[in-house]
């Protein structure tokens, strides 16, 4: 990514994130509170890994703070590839236990690529994460990537994606990559559920999303 163009994110983020991070602490945080909020506040000069490692870092340990209705996490690969400024959804999901009962707050993300511009009236399924890894590209390039139990459970989520898919963007698209990965840090093997989803039809030329929806 150009400078100039994670320059222009890094403002962005810094005017609609930093906000959310301080209000957490409150008007007179005390020193120890002032330390810790400096970690998680983003940088005049801070890397688009650094930005984003501290942005996952305040959503691990402030779950319940209204960030992700604040909008201030970005999509995947935003800050990473050519493709931020492409019409996103960010369907984030939450862990269940065999149940159903939630557990812990929406940690696992799947992004789809140049997603319808209406919003969603269902959930994407429930699926088992795991280390085997989908990436089916789209015409112009653009991925969704997926990491579950096993194929069935991927093919399961990425057939359901590509229905929400911009249908230009399905004429030439293919299947890159279907098979087992990770086999020395695999993926902990987990049911998730899916419980809100975020369209950002400018990327991250515009932070705050065009819709949320929650289930």
């Amino acid at each position: 990514m150009p400078t100039r163009d994670w320059a222009t994110i890094r403002q962005g983020l810094i005017a609609n994130y930093n906000p959310k991070v301080t209000a957490q602490f409150g008007a007179t945080p005390t020193a120890a509170q002032q330390a810790s909020m400096n970690q998680l506040l983003i940088q005049s000069r801070d890397s688009s890994l650094i930005a984003q490692s501290r942005i996952a870092l305040f959503n691990l340990e402030y779950p319940s703070s209204g960030t992700d209705d604040a909008y201030a996490v970005c999509p995947d690969g935003w800050l990473l590839r050519p493709e931020y400024h492409r019409a996103q959804a960010i369907y984030q999901f939450v862990e269940i236990d065999n149940t159903g009962k939630v557990i812990g707050s929406p940690k696992y993300r799947i992004t789809i690529p140049h997603h319808n511009s209406t919003k969603p009236t269902t959930a994407l399924p429930n699926y088992q994460r795991g280390s085997w890894e989908i990436i089916y590209v789209l015409s112009d390039n653009s991925k969704i990537t997926i990491h579950s139990l096993d194929q069935d459970n991927g093919m399961l989520i990425l057939n359901a994606a590509k229905a929400l898919v911009d249908s230009n963007y399905l004429i030439g698209a293919y299947l890159s990559k279907s098979c087992l990965v990770g086999s020395t840090t695999p993926i902990a093997q987990k049911i998730v559920k899916c419980r809100m989803a975020k369209f950002y039809s400018t990327g991250v030329l515009n932070v705050f999303p065009d819709w949320l929806v929650k289930w």
